[in-house]
């Protein structure tokens, strides 16, 4: 496998040697257009002085003989070209090649000239005087290469290109390494940390000032996720002593009443059974809702979302109120500003029903309890509002969802107080499973408990 750092560098490396072979092949293109274009040039050039040239003797000596136009065109002629002259019939004058001039009675040299022009199809040109033609003419120069001067300017072209590829890849050498290396020391420090937070540790701290963009995400998101642990470790260590508490007291009753019944030392009496029932179903309340809790939160859970009524709803939550706790001092207020809302009905009746029973325990002596169906505000769509009359601390009301949670008022529970403390924290797994929010607030002398629920998912 092979490590970041090399595959960052080879990145680098590669991406280099990409932009200098497209450098390159850009320079080799631009190179050969212009040797062509010199080919070009030169060769109309060429052609341009000795067509007038040989007309010009065409007409003063009446034809065109080896001799005149040697003489003629002497003085045009250099190593790096070759001139063919022919008469009207074809016939060779004049064959001039790379500095030398070759026999023109010899069909061999001729063809030897001529077959290479043929391939090309570079055949002689006619040359006319008017509309008689007086002879044909090849002229042009053996190429760029062929002229010692051309091959010094191009070796020392590619000297320098080869100079300038060594040191761009020298010079991008350095700040490649350095990249690759930080980008690299980086991510093994992140990874070392996050090895840490799975080895347990909670104080592991994550550089972000300096790095990229997204390393600096990650290293914030390592930190979130640390914090974020942390605070489930101490909860569920928290979580775990309140249920060894709540399980022990009951369960220490029964067992100190049904000693003393062994021993003697208590009478067993419809009284104490009773007591003693009223535990163990403490204890059966307990396990159940840990059991519905757990249940919740799982990943298999899924909702059976429908239009739900309003009035309805209200009107069950009431009802079952009433029924449970049979108390003539609390007055109940509801109201409906929607007629409907989704969601899944028996779990959300389970929810608020959970806060009503809560708004029932507390709710003040001659005090009132209001329930409230209204339309939310976007992005949610439904607020649901539980308020009753009564009084909550300020320290209590950031913890009043967490689980097993006992306020300073309140630091014991058994069966009297008719709870599992499990109640709300069952209502807002329900909640966020629905995608909504709810909290606790304290408004004067109204303690609200307000619930938004978002749009049909």
């Amino acid at each position: 496998m092979k490590t970041l750092f090399a595959r960052s560098f080879a990145a680098f490396f590669v991406s280099l040697l990409l932009l200098v072979l497209i450098i390159l092949a850009v320079f080799l293109f631009g190179m050969r257009r212009s040797i062509g274009d010199w080919n070009m040039y030169r060769r109309q050039s060429l052609q341009n002085i000795i067509v007038p040239s040989l007309n010009e003797l065409a007409r003063r000596e009446g034809g065109l003989n080896p001799n005149s136009v040697e003489r003629e065109l002497s003085q045009f002629l250099n190593p790096n070209q070759y001139v063919y002259v022919f008469d009207a019939e074809r016939r060779p004058v004049f064959l001039y090649h790379g500095g030398e001039r070759r026999a023109i009675g010899d069909p061999e040299v001729v063809e030897e000239l001529i077959s290479p022009l043929e391939e090309r199809g570079a055949m002689p040109a006619a040359l006319f005087d008017g509309d008689i033609v007086i002879g044909f003419l090849a002229a042009d120069t053996l190429g760029f290469m062929s002229d010692v001067a051309n091959l010094r300017f191009l070796h020392s072209v590619m000297v320098t290109l080869l100079t300038a590829v060594i040191l761009a890849g020298l010079v991008a050498f350095v700040p490649a390494y350095s990249i690759s290396r930080g980008i690299s020391n980086s991510v093994k420090k992140l990874a070392d940390g996050l090895a840490a937070i799975g080895e347990g540790k909670r104080d592991i701290e994550f550089r972000r000032s300096g790095a990229a963009l997204e390393l600096a995400l990650v290293a914030e998101t390592a930190e979130s996720l640390q914090t974020r642990l942390e605070y489930e470790e101490k909860l569920r260590r928290q979580w775990a002593q309140d249920i060894s508490h709540d399980l022990r007291t009951p369960i220490t009753a029964v067992r100190t009443q049904l000693e003393g019944m062994i021993e003697g030392v208590v009478e067993p009496t419809p009284t104490l059974f009773q007591a003693m029932f009223q535990e163990l179903l403490q204890i059966e309340l307990l396990v159940r809702d840990l059991r519905e809790l757990s249940h919740i939160e799982s990943p298999e859970m899924r909702l059976e979302e429908r239009s739900i009524d309003s009035e309805s709803f209200i009107g069950l939550l009431v009802h079952r109120s009433k029924a449970a706790h049979q108390r003539d001092d609390i007055s109940y207020v509801t109201e409906t500003q929607i007629k409907s809302f989704v969601g899944d009905e028996q779990l959300l009746l389970r929810a608020v029903d959970n806060v009503v029973q809560n708004a029932v325990a507390h709710v003040s002596h001659g005090g009132g309890i209001r329930l409230c169906i209204a339309k939310a505000e976007a992005p949610m769509a439904t607020r649901i509002e539980v308020c009753n009359t009564g009084f909550i601390s300020e320290q209590d009301l950031p913890h009043v969802f967490e689980r097993l949670y006992r306020s300073a008022d309140q630091p014991g529970r058994n069966a009297s107080s008719g709870g599992s403390g499990l109640g709300l924290s069952i209502t807002k797994a329900i909640i966020e499973l629905h995608g909504g929010l709810i909290s606790m607030v304290q408004e004067e002398n109204d303690t609200i408990v307000r619930i938004l629920l978002p749009s049909h998912q």
